[in-house]
């Protein structure tokens, strides 16, 4: 039996996701190189430190702390777009709503990464943007009127 576009899509979504988050999580430490002056700045941002409730940090350490933040939260998008995809076929309003939940998201991920990043983000976002899209417009024929209308 054929899986159907909306479970294809999702699954691909979930392996871009994966391929990004192995990613980022490989390129710690998140430096885009360590000469010219790099040092300076990594050390400036550790040589900061300041008091934030009752706790001691620096901006080298948020600067770490966020970026493996981002790593668990790629990790848990992987699992969810895979059980997601595995929803389908079924009752298609609630997880339809959760998928266009996350490809709003990943546009704006999509935005942020061009603005302030780099081309391999930029690329793996808009993939996994247009791959939640696809899976998003493809479920649209699976709900019938009356479950969009009770979801609302």
């Amino acid at each position: 039996m054929k899986a159907p576009l909306p479970k294809i899509l999702l699954r691909l979504a979930a392996i871009a996701t994966a391929l990004l988050a192995l990613g980022h999580t490989f390129g710690n430490p998140w430096l885009p190189e360590l000469g010219n002056g790099a040092h300076s700045v990594i050390e400036a941002m550790a040589a900061y430190r300041f008091d934030i409730e009752g706790m001691t940090r620096s901006y080298h350490d948020f600067y770490i702390g966020f970026g493996w933040m981002l790593s668990a939260y790629l990790f848990g998008h992987v699992v969810m777009l895979w059980l997601l995809s595995g929803m389908v076929g079924g009752e298609m309003a609630g997880p339809r709503l959760i998928v266009c939940v996350l490809f709003v998201e990943s546009l704006a991920l999509l935005t942020m990464s061009w603005a302030f990043l780099f081309l391999v983000p930029v690329i793996m976002n808009f993939a996994i943007a247009m791959l939640l899209g696809g899976a998003w417009w493809a479920m649209r024929d699976s709900v019938p009127a009356a479950e969009l209308n009770a979801a609302n």
